[in-house]
């Protein structure tokens, strides 16, 4: 009889190796504020409609609003501009007001007609993340993706407006835009739609490091600072688009 010691027995078995999957991330809890019957029937049944958003109230006046956010937590407000009681800018005075009382919430203006004052005004105040015109509404799509942005802490400008001040900017005198070329100039209105880097090098099919170099360059062309913060660079971007051109 052999004294070695026997060879423990292998089983072929593959391991059992448990994955848990990622947690779910809550709903961003939207509130409304909008004072066309019409147009607030659409937008809560197209962010009803959505999964990743819990509805939490709709209100048609500023009234019916202080109360629903009093009543529970927001995470974004879609609110239009010309609020009742006042039809002015009660929209956007209570977007100011909440970044002193509610800094957390993000806010998603809405207005029928581009006024980029308003729009510079407000992001440079940190009032809000995002300005849609209500014609642009008709694509369920750019709602949705705005109050995706807004809860991330981003920011969304309606391409009309910022066409509006590239091309209003464009015929001051001494301006650098007219000599940035096509392919430049639409880079710099993705830029201040607010879209980063990683989200410009796809639209574009190309390397984020070689957005990231075409965007240095507009910068430099346009003597604006260069920051690693895209909403600072939205913002300062809009101020000079808007500085003598809005």
């Amino acid at each position: 009889m052999s004294s070695r010691n026997p060879k423990p027995e292998t089983s072929s078995r593959p391991a059992v190796i448990t994955v848990r999957p990622p947690p779910e991330e809550p709903p961003i809890r939207v509130v409304v504020a909008e004072s066309s019957r019409v147009i607030r029937e659409f937008l809560v049944l197209t962010l009803a409609a959505e999964e990743s958003i819990a509805l939490v109230a709709d209100c048609g006046n500023a009234l019916e609003l202080d109360a629903a956010l009093a009543a529970g937590e927001t995470d974004v407000l879609v609110i239009d501009v010309r609020l009742p009681p006042s039809n002015g800018d009660e929209g956007i005075r209570i977007a100011r007001r909440l970044r002193e009382t509610h800094p957390q919430i993000g806010v998603v203006l809405l207005s029928q007609y581009a006024e980029p004052a308003d729009v510079l005004s407000l992001l440079e105040s940190g009032s809000a993340r995002a300005y849609l015109l209500k014609d642009g509404l008709s694509n369920r799509h750019n709602l949705i993706v705005a109050v995706r942005t807004v809860a991330r802490g981003g920011i969304v400008v309606d391409p009309e407006i910022v066409d509006a001040l590239i091309e209003a900017r464009a015929r001051v005198a001494r301006s650098p835009l007219p000599r940035l070329s096509r392919a430049e100039r639409e880079l710099l209105a993705v830029i201040v739609e607010g879209k980063d880097d990683a989200a410009i090098a796809i639209s574009l099919a190309v390397p984020e490091r070689t957005v990231g170099l075409r965007v240095k360059a507009i910068l430099e062309r346009l003597e604006l600072p260069q920051t690693g913060d895209s909403c600072r660079r939205v913002q300062d971007a809009l101020a000079y688009l808007a500085e003598e051109g809005g």
